[in-house]
Protein backbone atom coordinates (compact mmCIF):
# COMPACT_ATOMS: atom_id res chain seq x y z
CA UNK A 1 0.00 0.00 0.00
CA UNK A 2 1.10 3.55 -0.70
CA UNK A 3 -0.10 7.05 -1.51
CA UNK A 4 0.18 8.99 -4.75
CA UNK A 5 -0.49 12.67 -5.40
CA UNK A 6 -0.83 12.59 -9.19
CA UNK A 7 -4.62 12.03 -9.17
CA UNK A 8 -5.44 15.43 -7.69
CA UNK A 9 -8.63 17.41 -8.35
CA UNK A 10 -8.82 21.19 -8.42
CA UNK A 11 -11.32 22.75 -6.09
CA UNK A 12 -14.10 24.58 -7.95
CA UNK A 13 -14.23 27.63 -5.69
CA UNK A 14 -15.15 31.28 -5.93
CA UNK A 15 -12.64 34.13 -5.71
CA UNK A 16 -10.37 34.25 -2.63
CA UNK A 17 -11.84 35.93 0.41
CA UNK A 18 -10.25 39.18 1.61
CA UNK A 19 -7.75 38.57 4.40
CA UNK A 20 -5.86 40.70 6.86
CA UNK A 21 -2.20 41.48 6.37
CA UNK A 22 0.11 38.62 7.35
CA UNK A 23 -2.52 35.89 6.99
CA UNK A 24 -2.67 33.24 4.29
CA UNK A 25 -5.29 33.81 1.57
CA UNK A 26 -8.22 31.41 1.61
CA UNK A 27 -10.31 30.28 -1.35
CA UNK A 28 -13.97 31.17 -1.38
CA UNK A 29 -16.87 28.76 -1.02
CA UNK A 30 -17.15 25.83 -3.38
CA UNK A 31 -19.22 26.38 -6.52
CA UNK A 32 -19.51 22.69 -7.33
CA UNK A 33 -22.99 21.19 -7.51
CA UNK A 34 -23.75 18.95 -4.54
CA UNK A 35 -23.69 15.41 -5.94
CA UNK A 36 -24.87 12.51 -3.76
CA UNK A 37 -23.99 9.79 -6.26
CA UNK A 38 -21.42 7.18 -5.25
CA UNK A 39 -19.36 4.82 -7.32
CA UNK A 40 -20.41 1.16 -7.41
CA UNK A 41 -18.55 -1.51 -5.51
CA UNK A 42 -16.91 -1.56 -2.11
CA UNK A 43 -13.29 -0.82 -2.92
CA UNK A 44 -13.62 2.98 -2.50
CA UNK A 45 -13.62 4.05 1.15
CA UNK A 46 -15.85 6.96 2.10
CA UNK A 47 -14.52 10.07 3.79
CA UNK A 48 -16.40 9.11 6.94
CA UNK A 49 -14.61 5.75 7.14
CA UNK A 50 -11.25 7.49 6.79
CA UNK A 51 -12.03 10.31 9.21
CA UNK A 52 -12.44 7.82 12.04
CA UNK A 53 -8.65 8.12 12.21
CA UNK A 54 -8.59 11.90 11.96
CA UNK A 55 -5.48 13.98 12.67
CA UNK A 56 -6.81 15.33 15.97
CA UNK A 57 -7.04 11.76 17.26
CA UNK A 58 -3.69 10.70 15.81
CA UNK A 59 -1.86 13.43 17.71
CA UNK A 60 -2.57 11.46 20.86
CA UNK A 61 -1.02 8.24 19.57
CA UNK A 62 1.79 9.12 17.13
CA UNK A 63 5.25 8.55 18.66
CA UNK A 64 6.57 11.81 17.19
CA UNK A 65 4.20 13.70 19.47
CA UNK A 66 5.45 12.07 22.69
CA UNK A 67 7.42 14.26 25.14
CA UNK A 68 11.16 13.98 24.71
CA UNK A 69 11.50 12.87 28.34
CA UNK A 70 9.21 9.86 27.86
CA UNK A 71 10.84 6.43 28.27
CA UNK A 72 11.60 4.52 25.12
CA UNK A 73 8.95 1.91 25.73
CA UNK A 74 6.34 4.65 25.94
CA UNK A 75 7.49 6.82 23.05
CA UNK A 76 8.31 4.27 20.35
CA UNK A 77 8.49 0.60 19.65
CA UNK A 78 11.77 -0.95 20.73
CA UNK A 79 11.98 -2.89 17.47
CA UNK A 80 11.62 0.29 15.38
CA UNK A 81 14.87 2.24 15.79
CA UNK A 82 14.05 4.53 12.87
CA UNK A 83 10.34 4.99 13.62
CA UNK A 84 11.00 8.59 14.65
CA UNK A 85 13.16 9.24 11.56
CA UNK A 86 10.27 9.61 9.12
CA UNK A 87 7.95 12.45 10.14
CA UNK A 88 5.78 12.94 7.06
CA UNK A 89 2.81 11.14 8.62
CA UNK A 90 1.65 14.18 10.57
CA UNK A 91 3.85 16.94 9.20
CA UNK A 92 2.17 20.34 8.93
CA UNK A 93 4.11 21.09 5.75
CA UNK A 94 2.39 18.20 3.97
CA UNK A 95 -0.90 18.29 5.88
CA UNK A 96 -1.85 21.64 4.32
CA UNK A 97 -0.51 20.87 0.85
CA UNK A 98 -1.91 23.14 -1.86
CA UNK A 99 -5.11 24.96 -0.99
CA UNK A 100 -6.28 24.97 -4.58
CA UNK A 101 -6.90 21.20 -4.50
CA UNK A 102 -9.74 19.35 -2.83
CA UNK A 103 -8.64 15.75 -3.31
CA UNK A 104 -4.85 15.79 -3.26
CA UNK A 105 -4.28 12.19 -4.31
CA UNK A 106 -5.23 8.62 -3.49
CA UNK A 107 -4.09 5.96 -1.06
CA UNK A 108 -4.14 2.48 -2.55
CA UNK A 109 -3.76 -1.13 -1.41
CA UNK A 110 -2.96 -3.95 -3.84
CA UNK A 111 -2.65 -7.68 -3.33
CA UNK A 112 0.63 -9.47 -4.01
CA UNK A 113 -0.51 -10.30 -7.56
CA UNK A 114 -1.30 -6.65 -8.37
CA UNK A 115 -5.11 -6.60 -8.08
CA UNK A 116 -6.56 -3.48 -6.50
CA UNK A 117 -8.20 -4.04 -3.11
CA UNK A 118 -9.00 -0.75 -1.39
CA UNK A 119 -8.61 2.91 -2.32
CA UNK A 120 -9.21 6.12 -0.41
CA UNK A 121 -9.05 9.78 -1.39
CA UNK A 122 -6.49 11.98 0.34
CA UNK A 123 -8.57 15.08 1.01
CA UNK A 124 -6.88 18.48 1.49
CA UNK A 125 -3.83 16.85 3.05
CA UNK A 126 -0.70 14.91 2.38
CA UNK A 127 -0.12 11.24 3.19
CA UNK A 128 -1.43 11.23 6.76
CA UNK A 129 -1.68 8.16 8.97
CA UNK A 130 -5.46 8.04 8.88
CA UNK A 131 -5.38 6.69 5.32
CA UNK A 132 -3.28 3.54 5.91
CA UNK A 133 -5.07 2.97 9.22
CA UNK A 134 -8.45 3.03 7.49
CA UNK A 135 -7.18 0.72 4.75
CA UNK A 136 -5.69 -1.79 7.20
CA UNK A 137 -8.89 -1.80 9.26
CA UNK A 138 -10.90 -2.84 6.20
CA UNK A 139 -8.33 -5.45 5.13
CA UNK A 140 -8.34 -7.03 8.59
CA UNK A 141 -12.14 -7.26 8.45
CA UNK A 142 -11.94 -9.06 5.10
CA UNK A 143 -8.81 -11.23 5.30
CA UNK A 144 -8.45 -11.78 9.04
CA UNK A 145 -5.34 -13.45 10.40
CA UNK A 146 -1.69 -13.40 9.28
CA UNK A 147 -1.88 -10.36 7.04
CA UNK A 148 1.27 -8.50 6.03
CA UNK A 149 1.30 -5.02 4.53
CA UNK A 150 4.21 -3.38 2.75
CA UNK A 151 4.58 0.38 3.16
CA UNK A 152 7.53 2.68 2.45
CA UNK A 153 7.50 3.86 6.10
CA UNK A 154 6.19 0.58 7.49
CA UNK A 155 8.42 0.79 10.57
CA UNK A 156 6.78 3.96 11.81
CA UNK A 157 3.35 2.78 10.73
CA UNK A 158 3.78 -0.35 12.87
CA UNK A 159 4.31 1.86 15.90
CA UNK A 160 1.28 3.96 14.95
CA UNK A 161 -0.91 0.87 14.61
CA UNK A 162 0.22 -0.47 17.98
CA UNK A 163 -0.72 2.77 19.71
CA UNK A 164 -4.06 3.23 17.94
CA UNK A 165 -7.47 1.70 18.62
CA UNK A 166 -6.60 -0.79 15.88
CA UNK A 167 -3.58 -2.08 17.84
CA UNK A 168 -5.21 -4.81 19.92
CA UNK A 169 -7.08 -6.28 16.95
CA UNK A 170 -4.01 -6.08 14.71
CA UNK A 171 -1.95 -7.87 17.37
CA UNK A 172 -4.61 -10.51 17.87
CA UNK A 173 -4.82 -11.17 14.13
CA UNK A 174 -1.00 -11.11 13.82
CA UNK A 175 -0.89 -8.23 11.35
CA UNK A 176 2.65 -7.24 10.38
CA UNK A 177 3.67 -3.93 8.82
CA UNK A 178 6.66 -4.38 6.51
CA UNK A 179 8.95 -2.27 4.34
CA UNK A 180 9.32 -2.76 0.59
CA UNK A 181 12.55 -3.89 -1.02
CA UNK A 182 13.24 -0.53 -2.70
CA UNK A 183 12.43 1.88 0.14
CA UNK A 184 13.64 -0.57 2.78
CA UNK A 185 17.29 -0.13 1.87
CA UNK A 186 17.05 3.52 2.93
CA UNK A 187 16.05 2.53 6.46
CA UNK A 188 18.17 1.92 9.53
CA UNK A 189 19.91 -1.44 9.36
CA UNK A 190 18.30 -2.62 12.62
CA UNK A 191 14.94 -1.66 11.14
CA UNK A 192 15.73 -3.76 8.08
CA UNK A 193 16.41 -6.82 10.22
CA UNK A 194 12.85 -6.58 11.59
CA UNK A 195 10.79 -5.13 8.75
CA UNK A 196 12.51 -5.67 5.40
CA UNK A 197 10.70 -8.37 3.39
CA UNK A 198 14.01 -10.14 2.72
CA UNK A 199 14.31 -11.19 6.38
CA UNK A 200 10.66 -12.01 7.11
CA UNK A 201 9.85 -15.70 6.99
CA UNK A 202 6.99 -16.50 4.63
CA UNK A 203 7.42 -13.52 2.31
CA UNK A 204 9.02 -15.57 -0.44
CA UNK A 205 10.09 -13.54 -3.48
CA UNK A 206 7.81 -10.55 -2.85
CA UNK A 207 9.30 -7.06 -3.11
CA UNK A 208 6.16 -5.21 -1.84
CA UNK A 209 6.59 -2.46 -4.44
CA UNK A 210 3.51 -3.17 -6.57
CA UNK A 211 1.99 0.25 -5.88
CA UNK A 212 4.96 2.00 -7.47
CA UNK A 213 4.43 0.02 -10.66
CA UNK A 214 0.69 0.72 -10.60
CA UNK A 215 1.18 4.46 -10.11
CA UNK A 216 3.66 4.63 -12.99
CA UNK A 217 0.72 3.68 -15.27
CA UNK A 218 -2.16 5.41 -13.47
CA UNK A 219 -0.38 8.78 -13.65
CA UNK A 220 -1.59 8.99 -17.26
CA UNK A 221 -5.13 9.35 -15.87
CA UNK A 222 -4.32 12.64 -14.14
CA UNK A 223 -5.18 15.15 -16.94
CA UNK A 224 -8.68 13.74 -17.39
CA UNK A 225 -9.69 14.14 -13.73
CA UNK A 226 -8.03 17.40 -12.75
CA UNK A 227 -11.22 19.43 -13.36
CA UNK A 228 -13.80 16.65 -12.93
CA UNK A 229 -16.51 16.56 -10.26
CA UNK A 230 -16.07 14.44 -7.14
CA UNK A 231 -18.25 11.65 -8.49
CA UNK A 232 -16.83 11.62 -12.01
CA UNK A 233 -13.28 11.63 -10.70
CA UNK A 234 -13.94 8.58 -8.53
CA UNK A 235 -15.85 6.94 -11.37
CA UNK A 236 -12.91 7.27 -13.76
CA UNK A 237 -10.45 5.99 -11.17
CA UNK A 238 -12.62 2.96 -10.35
CA UNK A 239 -13.20 2.19 -14.03
CA UNK A 240 -9.48 2.44 -14.69
CA UNK A 241 -8.74 0.06 -11.82
CA UNK A 242 -11.40 -2.40 -12.99
CA UNK A 243 -10.02 -2.27 -16.55
CA UNK A 244 -6.46 -2.78 -15.33
CA UNK A 245 -7.48 -5.73 -13.13
CA UNK A 246 -9.42 -7.41 -15.94
CA UNK A 247 -7.27 -6.75 -18.98
CA UNK A 248 -3.73 -6.40 -17.60
CA UNK A 249 -3.30 -7.95 -14.18
CA UNK A 250 -5.59 -10.92 -14.91
CA UNK A 251 -4.03 -11.57 -18.31
CA UNK A 252 -0.50 -11.31 -16.90
CA UNK A 253 -1.23 -13.49 -13.88
CA UNK A 254 -0.05 -16.71 -15.53
CA UNK A 255 3.20 -15.05 -16.58
CA UNK A 256 3.65 -13.68 -13.06
CA UNK A 257 3.19 -17.10 -11.46
CA UNK A 258 5.40 -18.89 -14.00
CA UNK A 259 8.21 -16.36 -13.59
CA UNK A 260 8.07 -16.73 -9.80
CA UNK A 261 8.09 -20.52 -10.18
CA UNK A 262 11.12 -20.42 -12.48
CA UNK A 263 12.91 -18.07 -10.13
CA UNK A 264 12.21 -20.42 -7.23
CA UNK A 265 13.59 -23.36 -9.23
CA UNK A 266 16.70 -21.36 -10.01
CA UNK A 267 17.23 -20.68 -6.32
CA UNK A 268 16.69 -24.33 -5.40
CA UNK A 269 19.19 -25.38 -8.10
CA UNK A 270 21.88 -23.54 -6.20
CA UNK A 271 21.27 -25.46 -2.97
CA UNK A 272 24.05 -28.00 -3.60
CA UNK A 273 26.56 -25.21 -4.26
CA UNK A 274 25.42 -23.45 -1.09
CA UNK A 275 25.87 -26.59 1.02
CA UNK A 276 29.31 -27.16 -0.51
CA UNK A 277 30.33 -23.59 0.35
CA UNK A 278 28.95 -24.00 3.89
CA UNK A 279 30.98 -27.18 4.31
CA UNK A 280 34.16 -25.49 3.06
CA UNK A 281 33.61 -22.59 5.49
CA UNK A 282 32.89 -24.91 8.42
CA UNK A 283 29.22 -23.86 8.76
CA UNK A 284 27.22 -26.67 10.36
CA UNK A 285 23.69 -25.69 9.29
CA UNK A 286 21.40 -22.93 8.09
CA UNK A 287 20.47 -22.00 11.66
CA UNK A 288 23.87 -20.29 11.83
CA UNK A 289 22.58 -17.61 9.43
CA UNK A 290 19.76 -16.75 11.82
CA UNK A 291 22.27 -16.60 14.66
CA UNK A 292 24.38 -14.16 12.63
CA UNK A 293 21.36 -11.91 12.18
CA UNK A 294 20.72 -11.97 15.94
CA UNK A 295 24.36 -11.16 16.64
CA UNK A 296 24.22 -8.32 14.11
CA UNK A 297 21.16 -6.90 15.85
CA UNK A 298 22.89 -7.01 19.25
CA UNK A 299 26.02 -5.38 17.86
CA UNK A 300 24.16 -2.59 16.06
CA UNK A 301 22.00 -1.95 19.12
CA UNK A 302 25.16 -1.21 21.08
CA UNK A 303 26.20 1.49 18.59
CA UNK A 304 23.96 4.19 19.99
CA UNK A 305 26.46 6.94 19.19
CA UNK A 306 30.02 7.36 17.94
CA UNK A 307 32.73 6.37 20.46
CA UNK A 308 34.08 9.47 22.18
CA UNK A 309 37.71 8.52 21.53
CA UNK A 310 37.19 8.09 17.79
CA UNK A 311 35.12 11.28 17.59
CA UNK A 312 37.88 13.28 19.26
CA UNK A 313 40.55 11.75 17.02
CA UNK A 314 38.59 12.68 13.88
CA UNK A 315 38.01 16.18 15.23
CA UNK A 316 41.73 16.49 16.03
CA UNK A 317 42.61 15.41 12.49
CA UNK A 318 40.22 18.03 11.10
CA UNK A 319 41.73 20.79 13.24
CA UNK A 320 45.24 19.79 12.15
CA UNK A 321 44.21 20.01 8.50
CA UNK A 322 42.77 23.47 9.15
CA UNK A 323 45.98 24.51 10.91
CA UNK A 324 48.13 23.33 8.00
CA UNK A 325 45.94 25.18 5.50
CA UNK A 326 46.08 28.40 7.56
CA UNK A 327 49.87 28.11 7.95
CA UNK A 328 50.34 27.59 4.21
CA UNK A 329 48.22 30.65 3.51
CA UNK A 330 50.27 32.78 5.92
CA UNK A 331 53.54 31.56 4.42
CA UNK A 332 52.33 32.29 0.91
CA UNK A 333 51.31 35.85 1.80
CA UNK A 334 54.59 36.58 3.63
CA UNK A 335 56.71 35.20 0.80
CA UNK A 336 55.18 37.59 -1.75
CA UNK A 337 56.92 40.94 -2.13
CA UNK A 338 54.59 43.91 -1.83
CA UNK A 339 55.20 47.61 -2.34
CA UNK A 340 52.57 49.66 -0.54
CA UNK A 341 51.99 52.92 1.23
CA UNK A 342 51.64 52.34 5.01
CA UNK A 343 49.38 55.37 5.19
CA UNK A 344 46.99 54.00 2.56
CA UNK A 345 43.47 52.91 3.62
CA UNK A 346 43.01 49.36 4.94
CA UNK A 347 41.16 48.36 1.76
CA UNK A 348 42.25 48.90 -1.83
CA UNK A 349 40.15 49.41 -4.99
CA UNK A 350 38.16 46.39 -6.15
CA UNK A 351 39.83 43.94 -8.49
CA UNK A 352 38.40 43.34 -12.00
CA UNK A 353 36.36 40.44 -10.59
CA UNK A 354 34.58 42.76 -8.17
CA UNK A 355 36.19 41.39 -4.97
CA UNK A 356 37.62 44.02 -2.64
CA UNK A 357 41.36 43.70 -1.95
CA UNK A 358 42.99 44.32 1.43
CA UNK A 359 46.40 45.94 1.57
CA UNK A 360 49.29 43.48 2.23
CA UNK A 361 49.84 44.19 5.93
CA UNK A 362 46.12 43.66 6.59
CA UNK A 363 46.21 40.35 4.72
CA UNK A 364 49.15 39.20 6.87
CA UNK A 365 47.32 40.20 10.04
CA UNK A 366 44.18 38.28 9.05
CA UNK A 367 46.17 35.20 8.05
CA UNK A 368 48.09 35.28 11.35
CA UNK A 369 44.81 35.44 13.29
CA UNK A 370 43.51 32.41 11.39
CA UNK A 371 46.67 30.48 12.33
CA UNK A 372 46.34 31.49 15.98
CA UNK A 373 42.68 30.43 16.11
CA UNK A 374 43.42 27.09 14.44
CA UNK A 375 46.35 26.49 16.81
CA UNK A 376 44.18 27.20 19.85
CA UNK A 377 41.60 24.66 18.65
CA UNK A 378 44.37 22.08 18.22
CA UNK A 379 45.66 22.74 21.76
CA UNK A 380 42.22 22.14 23.26
CA UNK A 381 41.87 18.67 21.68
CA UNK A 382 45.48 17.75 22.45
CA UNK A 383 44.73 18.34 26.14
CA UNK A 384 41.61 16.18 25.91
CA UNK A 385 43.45 13.33 24.17
CA UNK A 386 46.61 13.83 26.27
CA UNK A 387 48.78 14.03 23.14
CA UNK A 388 52.37 14.95 23.92
CA UNK A 389 53.70 14.84 20.33
CA UNK A 390 51.64 16.47 17.59
CA UNK A 391 50.53 14.28 14.71
CA UNK A 392 52.08 14.74 11.28
CA UNK A 393 50.81 13.55 7.87
CA UNK A 394 53.38 10.73 7.93
CA UNK A 395 52.41 9.21 11.29
CA UNK A 396 50.04 6.24 11.49
CA UNK A 397 47.58 8.05 13.79
CA UNK A 398 47.06 10.78 11.18
CA UNK A 399 46.48 8.22 8.42
CA UNK A 400 44.05 6.17 10.53
CA UNK A 401 42.06 9.27 11.51
CA UNK A 402 41.96 10.40 7.86
CA UNK A 403 40.40 7.07 6.87
CA UNK A 404 37.81 7.29 9.67
CA UNK A 405 36.98 10.87 8.79
CA UNK A 406 36.48 10.01 5.11
CA UNK A 407 34.25 7.05 5.91
CA UNK A 408 32.11 9.09 8.29
CA UNK A 409 31.66 11.85 5.72
CA UNK A 410 30.71 9.30 3.06
CA UNK A 411 28.25 7.58 5.41
CA UNK A 412 26.55 10.85 6.34
CA UNK A 413 26.16 11.77 2.68
CA UNK A 414 24.71 8.32 2.07
CA UNK A 415 22.27 8.72 4.98
CA UNK A 416 21.09 12.05 3.57
CA UNK A 417 20.56 10.45 0.16
CA UNK A 418 18.61 7.59 1.73
CA UNK A 419 16.31 10.03 3.53
CA UNK A 420 15.61 11.73 0.20
CA UNK A 421 14.73 8.36 -1.35
CA UNK A 422 12.11 7.61 1.29
CA UNK A 423 10.66 11.11 1.58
Amino acid sequence: MDGNDSLKRLRNASKPLPVEAGLEPQLGESKARHDLRTVPGDRYLTREEVDRWAKAKLKEILPSEQPSSAPKEESEDGDNPCSSRWTNMINEATAKMWGIFDETGVFLALCRHGFSLVIADMVASGELSKYPLAVVSVLLDVFGEDLGGGYDIGCKFKTTVNKSDLGSRAHQLRFQALVGAFHGHAHNRICQLSNLATYVKGMGLEDLEGCERFFSKSNALAPSIRYASVFHRQQRIVEYMAHTDAFETQHNLSTFLVNNYLQALELLAGEDALRKTMEDQGIAGTEVFHEWLREERVYLSSLVKEPIQETLEMEYYKKLVNLDAASEKLTRIKSTWHNFDPHAPATMPKAPGGKRQYRPDTQVQHAQEEVDNALSAVHVIELQLEISERWTPDCKQWKAAAVMFGRRRYQRCLDELEELVVS
